[in-house]
C-alpha cells in the first residue's frame, strides 16, 4: 500500500465553526497514557479550549 500521507501525521486537530469549537486528539491508545501528567495536561488543555471562547 502506498504511503499517501507521507511520514508526518497530525496528532491533534482543532477547528472553530459556526460558533462552536472542535478538538480531537489521536493520542491515548494505552491505559498507561492516562497516568502521565503531560498527557493529562494535553487533555485538560483541549477541553478548556473547547469550553471557552477566548
Amino acid at each position: 500500500m502506498p504511503d499517501t500521507f507521507g511520514t508526518v501525521f497530525p496528532s491533534v486537530w482543532c477547528n472553530e465553526f459556526d460558533g462552536g469549537r472542535q478538538w480531537v486528539t489521536t493520542l491515548g491508545h494505552k491505559k498507561e497514557d492516562y497516568s502521565d501528567s503531560l498527557f493529562i495536561s494535553h487533555i485538560v488543555g483541549g477541553l478548556k479550549w473547547v469550553l471557552t471562547n477566548n
